[in-house]
Parts: structure tokens; sequence; C-alpha cells
């Protein structure tokens, strides 16, 4: 399936890897542009139009809109296990965003207090699409921030109706507000409002490549969060590695690289490397969807034998992959050496798919080499700053002419006059 290489930063497919980016193409933008107008221009009909042309064509107007009856319903529908998991999964998630609250602050100086206050959105729609721990790893970090009110966003099936196990996560983290739409046109919904979905203040969520498209467009609108959701993961192994732990690994996250990303594997062992290499050919064999893991792996996957790990390391730092799992002897080492990386997941046994989701750890992290400047989904998502200037009589006529001297180098006149015009009363009335 995959070729054992001694790295080269010239190697073509780690420039392949190298550049990728989460870019939509023109002709995906033109399409989303047409949904976003259809929505726009004609409300209900027009998003029930879409919804029926992309997702379920039996959906009807009063369905659009998951009923009470059908939330309460759906507990029916899903086992015990998966109820004692997802509970299970939503406390360590808060456990774990808790610690990301942030409060502001209160400056105060000689007559002039600057505060920075916190403040969370009011209303955010979740784009989940399929996934019900999409909604549940959105839906925390909102509810931590202090989001007023969440709404949902979910594909329904062919025959119109929402996976239970979605319906089920929406009743257990209280939201009520669950939408049969995804796509284009459900952040087109969010974004203007049409028929019973009103407009929030910002849409999450991760989305194809139409909805990736329609975030770009409306994101002069409303907020957006970035690329997320596909999968990215480099391993970094020494001779001591569990080359099927490793295999599973790379396979696992191939599950999630639908229209990009990558699975690479980074070891200073060649007997390693070719141990991984037969592993992923032996197991995708064994897989359901081994076809669709094959493809993958032979589009955006690489096994590369390094020098030397740091070296590796420097690899890892050029890419910023959303994932890195480190499984040497010296892993602190390694981690000291100021990785541009999503998360890292630490040992043979932190494997990706025990860091996210159940870990309570957010598993939505930037993708497309974002993760180099940026960082994870979190409660900073749902909160804006809002900054307080409150400026007292003596400290102004104290330091005004600074003010007004800087203005008057800025080649701002009005601005150097506002300053002026306050000064000349300040002293007045102290005279």
């Amino acid at each position: 399936m995959l070729e054992v290489k001694p790295f080269s930063g010239k190697d073509r497919r780690f420039l392949e890897l190298l550049h990728r980016a989460g870019d939509v193409d023109a002709e995906t933008m033109r399409q989303a542009a047409g949904i976003i107008e259809t929505v726009r221009s004609e409300g209900t009909a027009g998003l029930l139009r879409c919804v029926r042309e992309h997702d379920s064509a039996l959906m009807a107007v009063d369905s659009l809109r998951v009923g009470e009856a059908v939330l309460d319903a759906a507990r029916g529908e899903v086992s015990e296990q998966f109820l004692t998991s997802i509970s299970l999964a939503r406390v360590n998630a808060r456990k774990f965003h808790e610690y990301q609250r942030r409060r502001g602050y209160v400056h105060d100086d000689e007559g002039v207090r600057l505060s920075r206050q916190v403040r969370p959105l009011g209303r955010v729609g979740i784009c989940c699409g399929d996934s019900f721990a999409a909604l549940l790893m959105h839906a925390v970090p909102a509810q931590i921030a202090g989001v007023g009110t969440i709404a949902v966003a979910a594909s329904p099936r062919e025959d119109g109706t929402i996976d239970p196990r979605i319906l089920v996560t929406a009743k257990i983290l209280g939201i009520d507000e669950v939408y049969s739409m995804s796509g284009a046109h459900a952040v087109a919904a969010f974004a203007h409002g049409a028929g019973p979905v009103a407009k929030v203040e910002k849409v999450v969520g991760p989305c194809g490549a139409l909805g990736r498209a329609a975030k770009l467009l409306l994101s002069n609108r409303i907020g957006v969060d970035g690329d997320t959701g596909r999968g990215e993961l480099m391993v970094i192994a020494d001779d001591g590695a569990n080359a099927k732990f490793i295999a599973t690994d790379l396979l696992a996250q191939s599950e999630w690289c639908d229209d990009g990303g990558l699975c690479v594997l980074a070891t200073s062992d060649r007997m390693l490397a070719q141990a991984v290499r037969i592993e992923l050919d032996r197991l995708a064999e064994l897989l359901p969807n081994g076809d669709q893991v094959r493809a993958t792996l032979k589009r955006c996957g690489a096994i590369y034998v390094f020098s030397d790990l740091y070296q590796a390391v420097k690899a890892a730092n050029d890419l910023a992959p959303a994932r890195l799992n480190l499984v040497t002897r010296d892993n602190q080492d390694y981690l000291s050496e100021g990785m541009t990386v999503g998360a890292v997941f630490l040992g043979p046994w932190s494997a990706d798919v025990a860091g996210g989701y159940f870990s309570g750890a957010n598993p939505y992290l930037r993708t497309g080499g974002a993760s180099a400047h940026a960082g994870g989904l979190g409660v900073d998502e749902f909160v804006r700053e809002m900054t307080v200037v409150e400026y007292g009589p003596d400290r102004f006529l104290k330091t005004g002419r600074h003010m007004a001297a800087l203005a008057e180098e800025e080649r701002l006149p009005a601005h150097a006059e506002a300053v002026r015009e306050r000064l000349e009363l300040l002293m007045l009335t102290v005279d």
C-alpha cells in the first residue's frame, strides 16, 4: 500500500503534504454562493428545496425542526451502553473545558480604568453532520462559555429521519433545537434565518466542501470557525514501538481523510517502518471499509525513515499536523522542541481515538497546516471580548496633550481637536 522511503525534503509526496490546504475550488464556491442566495431570497421554500436536493427528498416543511416527541422517543432506539458512554464522555469534556474559562481583567491606574470583559455569544449554530461526537464536542465548550442558545443542524437520512444517537446526545446536552439540514444550506439558514431557523451569531462544526465554502462566503456576516475535523496524524516512533498499534492508528485516522489530510509515520528504524507497512496491508484487508482506507492512504499517506528523530520532529514542525503521536523512549525530550501541532499524544496507550471524545480533550483541531498558528476548538470559540475605557477628568487633563500630539503626528486633526475641546473645558474648570 505504501512505500518505505528514506526522508527527503524534496520528496514529491512530502511536498504535496506540506502544501496541502483546505482551499475550496472556484466551482465549489460558485455552487455554495448559489445555495446561499436561494436560502436568502426564498426563505423557507428555498431551504426546503435545498434540503430535498442535498439531504432527503422526503423532507417536509413541518419536519425541518425535530419535534419534542421525536427527541424524547429517540432514547428508546439506542443501547444502554451508548447512553452510559456518551454521558461519561460529556462529564469528561466538561471537566477538561472548565479550565479554559476566562474572566477578563481590570486595570486601574491613577484616574483611568481599563478593563477587558469576556462575554458569551448569544446564539450559536452547530453543524454536526451525521456525527453525535461532533455535536458533543462543539456543544460542551459552548455551554461552558455560557452561550445562551444552541441550535443544531444534523444530516437527515434518506427517509428524512436523524440518527437517534444524535437526538439522544442533544437531549443529554439539554438542547431541544435540532434541524434536519446540513452543508451550505444549513450554514446559510443559520446566517440569514430561514423559516423556523433563526439567525445565529456564529456557525461551527465540521462541514464538507460546500459547507466550508459557505462559511467562507458568509464570514463577513456571522462568525465561523476554522477548518477542523479532517484526518491529520503524524506518528514519530523509535525501534521500541508497536507496529500493529501504529498501523491501526494510521488506518483509524484515514477514515477522516475524505478530501484531504495526512497519515504519516516517521521513524529512524527501517525494520519498524517495514513492519508497519506490512501491518497496514494486512489490517486493511480485514476492515469492512478496507477499500476506502487503502485509497486514502495511497492519496495522503507516507512512511519515512529519518537519520534521527530530531529530524523527524523538524519535519513535523514543517507539516504542522493536527495530531502527533510520540512513541519513543524520550517523548519529553522531543516534546520540548517547540512543536507546531494541534495536539500531541504521548506513548503507545495515548491513541488518538482515546485522546479525543472520551478523554474530554477536544479532537476538533485546525488542519491544512493551520495548527502552526491556531489551536483547536475550545471555550474561546464561543466568547467575544469587549474593552471598556473610563477616564477621569484629572487623568485626562494630565495626559491629554500627549493624545493630541500623537493625533497631529498621524495627520488626524479632528482627533486632536476632540482632545483639545475637552482640555479647554477642563482648564476653565480648574481656573
